[in-house]
């Protein structure tokens, strides 16, 4: 054999045994979705707000030159706003719980204009509030709400929709105080309270005569796609109700994620909105209670 014959015989044999093979298909991992241990843990940290405020109504008519004239005062009027909330940390005694800004704020004063007759409006002041982490509730005849459980009392709010409130009283629940992170395509999961008519989640639970849900979801997008500028939103798919604001999201270990703040209910996939982590550790910093979480 040649010296020529012999150096093609190597160099196509390099050929033959460098050649790559056909690559093995990918195998699909296993969705893990959280233990029911970590599912009743998150669910026994979390309630349910109630904050009602009551407001003084005054009847107004307008002139022929457009001005306001006060014709009664006499109407009261009871508002009630219902949301979810988180236990994150007991501290001397005291109980301190995150939520949605929305849900515990009213505004001091606010205006009804009539259908009928646009010259005639209502003003409505507020002359009282008060606010309760729910324990137990009754409808009564007239349909109306008594509400019993522990006063709660704002201690920090933020423009970004979070807030931090605070029960004078020992409260038998859960903390959850450790912030986890989400990434894309991450199983995640909200939990929230309301009351028994309208739940349509896949796992409930009775507790003290309201509903604890469940709702299995995934991260979509890490801001917001019609604002980027709102970096403190991340997007989930997730089943959302109304009485889920201020509802905590966790990741498959239990570890806090967000608060449900907003949701769009014509969504084909449901998408959620929550204020991330990030944005809840830096609110905390902000307020002086970096303590409550790790």
């Amino acid at each position: 054999m040649s010296f020529q014959q012999g150096l093609v015989g190597i160099v196509l044999g390099c050929m033959v045994g460098c050649s790559s093979s056909e690559p093995s298909p990918l195998k699909e991992q296993p969705v893990v979705y959280p233990s029911r241990a970590t599912i009743q843990r998150c669910m026994s940290a979390t309630g349910m707000i109630c904050k009602v405020s009551v407001y003084q109504a005054t009847t107004e008519r307008q002139d022929k030159e457009k001005k306001w004239h006060a014709t009664e005062v006499a109407t009261i009027k009871h508002t009630r706003k219902w949301g979810s909330c988180v236990a994150l940390a007991k501290e001397q005694g005291q109980l301190y719980l995150l939520t949605a800004s929305h849900v515990v704020t009213t505004p001091d004063v606010f205006t009804e204009i009539s259908e009928k007759n646009p010259s005639v409006r209502e003003v409505y002041r507020k002359v009282e509030e008060h606010m309760q982490l729910v324990e137990e509730y009754k409808k009564e005849q007239n349909n109306e709400f008594t509400v019993t459980g522990s006063v709660l009392e704002v201690v920090a709010r933020s423009e970004k929709d979070i807030a931090l409130v605070r029960a004078k009283t020992n409260v038998a629940m859960t903390t959850v105080n450790i912030l986890g992170y989400g990434d894309l395509g991450d199983i995640i999961f909200g939990t929230s309270m309301s009351f028994l008519e309208g739940v349509k989640s896949k796992y409930v639970q009775f507790n003290r005569r309201l509903i604890s849900s469940c709702d299995v979801g995934s991260v979509k997008s890490l801001e917001d796609p019609q604002d980027p500028s709102d970096d403190h939103i991340t997007y989930v798919a997730m089943n959302t109700q109304k009485g889920n604001s201020g509802g905590p999201v966790f990741d498959k270990q239990g570890n806090l994620i967000g608060i449900r703040i907003l949701y769009f209910p014509t969504d084909a996939d449901r998408i959620t909105g929550i204020v991330h982590a990030h944005a809840v550790r830096e609110f905390l910093r902000d307020a002086g209670y970096t303590r409550l979480i790790r």
